[in-house]
């Protein structure tokens, strides 16, 4: 299973980026996030961090309740364990990044987006980052598709190099506590490999069929 996920993986960086439209010149851009989008994100993180960073497992709670249940090697989870922490009741995989795909809907239909039911955080997430999405991508319209959890990465995790088959995201970095930075590796669409550092309260918005990212 290993070996099929990593060669699924190394021939999507392969041929994805070359079968799509590429929106930007660059592919990806740094920026603030919304203020108070930011604030929202930063006082639910600091109501769940100590249960998240804290948790000892027992007889009765074995595993860590927010492990990342997604099979995937994006990640090195078989050394050590994603976590993310719920914004939507609706989702399994629940953010701080709100993902945006473009109008016509492309992709698998069965992937939750956004309803009525969903968190006011997720609605908040979508609706903050929405327009400068459209923006960034020359007024191309975006469909609200899908947030993720808080995900949670701690000391040697790797986040090998990918793309996704959502056209468009962004990424919020909520908090860090770090002893030396930890940069997102982007090829732009220039073909050039730079690490883009993000601090708490900095957004990357980026083309991620098109921008291998990791």
């Amino acid at each position: 299973r290993c070996e099929s996920h990593e060669w699924y993986r190394v021939q999507t960086n392969l041929e994805r980026p070359a079968s799509v439209r590429n929106y930007t010149s660059l592919g990806y851009r740094k920026m603030r996030a919304p203020e108070e989008l930011m604030d929202m994100l930063r006082t639910f993180w600091e109501s769940q961090a100590d249960e998240v960073l804290h948790f000892q497992p027992n007889s009765t709670h074995p595993e860590h309740p927010f492990r990342e249940r997604v099979y995937t090697l994006d990640f090195n989870t078989w050394d050590n364990d994603t976590l993310i922490v719920p914004i939507s009741p609706n989702l399994h995989e629940n953010v701080a990044h709100a993902r945006h795909q473009l109008t016509p809907y492309y992709g698998s239909a069965s992937i939750l987006g956004r309803d009525s039911s969903d968190s006011s955080l997720t609605m908040r997430s979508f609706d903050d980052t929405r327009d400068l999405v459209e923006e960034w991508m020359g007024g191309i319209p975006v469909r609200d598709h899908l947030a993720f959890g808080l995900r949670v990465y701690q000391g040697g995790h790797v986040v090998s190099s990918h793309t996704n088959d959502l056209f468009a995201t962004a990424e919020i970095t909520v908090a860090q506590d770090l002893e030396e930075d930890w940069p997102l590796e982007v090829y732009g669409h220039d073909g050039v490999a730079r690490n883009v550092t993000v601090r708490p309260g900095e957004m990357v918005l980026f083309e991620s069929s098109s921008v291998i990212h990791g």
